[in-house]
């Protein structure tokens, strides 16, 4: 629920979110700013990560897919969208969508694609911006453009799965403001794609002569935790559900910016590891491995990746290279599973995400599995699991 904490003695307006102060941080409301944020219109602005998009279940309509979401303060009507095919025998290739709520699909509310096929999934890709109606910081009905990026997959292999869209955020807002003795660039944006700015969402901080450091993943900030600018650590005291009004002031974090950056390296660590050259000695080639795995006894580790996982290279740079990582993998087969090319393997193992290491026994028993990246440490205790089990 959005309340009204700010007090008209802070600053001569009413913001409509509050957030509550970490323990960890001892704040002050002296040196308050006020920052005016606007949307994104710089078309070579842009963030270096999204959120993961969310799913739109459809069903058929006669020839076509409907479905609907939400988007924007509760109450709104939701936005209907439409799955269409200019050739009934062929991929969809156009997207209703109702942006202005009245419940009719209008000519101007028409998008159309031309389908890609990719690693044997059809994909119809669309790009449109959503007027969403909000209650400006001054009490005004108005509304903001957000643009969302939709997409519809269809697998060949997969004829009865539930049809779904997906879509995810593709604005954000953006103000520059001066803070202390330096003049700052601020970004907010939605990290929980409702339409609404609160404490799920994100911001990010920078010198307003270089703001890349608030656009990219590592600079990225929850808005209930701190960022900083030079040596000087800020938060957002309140924020207006709208996005376009937020007040900053400085906080003591009770540590140094460089000591801060260290603890949130999750890759610090398996940075530090042990390398003397050696690689984990994957094939390719599942049934050979599969069948070397029964012949020798030995267990078998399946890596299963896509080329477009970032994770997946990660832990191909800082764990399969790892001394302690390398010696482990010695006493067991190791293949890697390319996802988008064996589906019917992705499908056998129930494979949801990347990347999925999965530990079998000789005898081709699951002994242990996991989703996602994990470092040298948690890597080499995954592969010893089951190492004492005799075979059968």
């Amino acid at each position: 629920m959005k309340t009204t904490l700010l007090a008209a003695a802070l600053v001569p307006l009413s913001c409509t979110i509050a957030f509550a102060q970490s323990v960890t941080t001892r704040p002050t409301l002296d040196g308050a700013v006020v920052v005016h944020l606007a949307p994104n219109t710089d078309a070579n602005r842009r963030l270096g990560w999204s959120p993961k998009g969310a799913t739109v279940p459809l069903k058929a309509v006669g020839a076509t897919l409907q479905g609907h979401f939400p988007l924007g303060a509760p109450g709104l009507p939701p936005i209907n969208v439409e799955l269409r095919k200019s050739n009934p025998a062929g991929e969809v290739d156009a997207l209703a969508i109702d942006l202005n709520r009245n419940g009719a699909f209008e000519e101007s509310e028409l998008l159309t694609c031309q389908p890609n096929e990719n690693r044997g999934k059809w994909w119809s890709s669309f790009s449109t911006s959503v007027p969403v109606p909000v209650l400006d910081p001054w009490g005004e009905m108005n509304t903001t453009p957000y643009p969302i990026n939709l997409w519809y997959v269809r697998d060949p292999l997969e004829p009865d799965a539930a049809p779904a869209l997906r879509w995810s955020r593709g604005g954000f807002f953006t103000g520059n403001c001066r803070l202390g003795s330096a003049d700052a660039f601020i970004m907010i944006c939605e990290s929980d794609m409702d339409g609404v700015l609160d404490r799920d969402d994100a911001w990010g901080l920078a010198p307003a002569s270089d703001p890349k450091e608030a656009l990219g993943i590592s600079g990225m900030r929850s808005l209930t935790d701190h960022a900083w600018l030079g040596e000087q650590a800020y938060r957002i005291a309140a924020l207006d559900a709208s996005g376009l009004l937020a007040v900053i002031v400085p906080t003591v974090p009770g540590i140094t910016r460089a000591s801060e950056a260290e603890a949130r390296d999750r890759l610090a660590v398996d940075r530090r590891a042990a390398r003397s050259g050696p690689v984990v000695a994957f094939s390719h080639d599942f049934a050979a491995a599969q069948a070397e795995s029964k012949a020798k006894g030995k267990r078998l580790f399946i890596d299963f990746e896509t080329d477009w996982c970032g994770p997946c290279k990660q832990m191909d740079r800082w764990v399969y290279t790892a001394d302690d990582v390398v010696a482990v993998s010695k006493d067991l087969i190791a293949v890697k599973v390319d996802g988008d090319a064996s589906r019917d393997l992705v499908k056998q193992f129930n494979v949801g995400a990347y990347p999925t290491m999965i530990l079998l026994d000789a005898s081709g028993r699951e002994i242990v599995r996991n989703v996602g990246y994990i470092g040298v440490k948690e890597t080499t205790e995954f592969l010893k699991s089951g190492a004492a089990q005799p075979h059968n």
